[in-house]
């Protein structure tokens, strides 16, 4: 592991569900930054919704987010103005802007969806999946790296140390994370965040 490298492990047990604020689902904060933003003045924001229904999305001005399904068949957002996507469980998301007008529907029942959201005047996102035996091959220049277990047990390694992270336990990486490998198989996902303006 480098020297450079810090990492810490959220586990998906320690966290709270709240519900929306219009009833349609319910939402489970995993990081933020700054700690304690609210949803008015975060720098970037990674969260697990449960949608049970129909619906609008909430307006988030100057964010762009990624959305991926967990668990469910699908969701299909439209966006006014340039039609519709289905987002389907297995793919690595749908980027959008948090401006957009986006109301969504749920082809195939309830889903448990993965959020990340970022302030583009202060940071950028990269979202990618990861599977099976092999490098991670993370990009260089990352100021913040979040790794997520989409499926299973996933097993992490840089160096001589290796991490363990069940189904939606989430590994923060600060710092260089150039060498991480995933081992003994497993589904991630890998959320690269890059300061703007630095």
């Amino acid at each position: 592991m480098s020297a450079a490298m810090a990492w810490r492990v959220i586990p998906w047990a320690s966290l709270v569900e709240t519900p929306w604020k219009n009833g349609g689902g319910t939402t489970t904060e995993i990081a933020v930054a700054p700690a304690g933003a609210g949803m008015d003045d975060f720098d970037w924001r990674l969260s697990a919704a449960k949608v049970g229904g129909p619906g609008p999305f909430s307006s988030f001005p100057g964010v762009d987010r990624t959305l991926l399904v967990v668990d469910g068949a699908g969701i299909e957002l439209r966006l006014a103005g340039e039609g519709s996507v289905l987002v389907e469980r297995g793919g690595s998301g749908f980027t959008f802007a948090g401006d957009a007008a986006v109301t969504s529907t749920l082809p195939g029942g309830p889903i448990l969806d993965l959020n990340i959201m970022t302030r583009r005047d202060r940071f950028h996102h990269a979202v990618y999946r990861a599977r099976d035996v092999g490098p991670v091959g993370l990009p260089l220049g990352a100021d913040l790296v979040l790794v997520v277990a989409l499926a299973g047990r996933a097993e992490l390694a840089a160096g001589d140390r290796t991490v363990r992270i069940d189904k939606l336990d989430t590994l923060v990486i600060d710092g260089d994370a150039t060498g991480l490998e995933l081992e003994g198989g497993g589904d991630i996902v890998v959320i690269t965040l890059i300061r703007q303006g630095a």
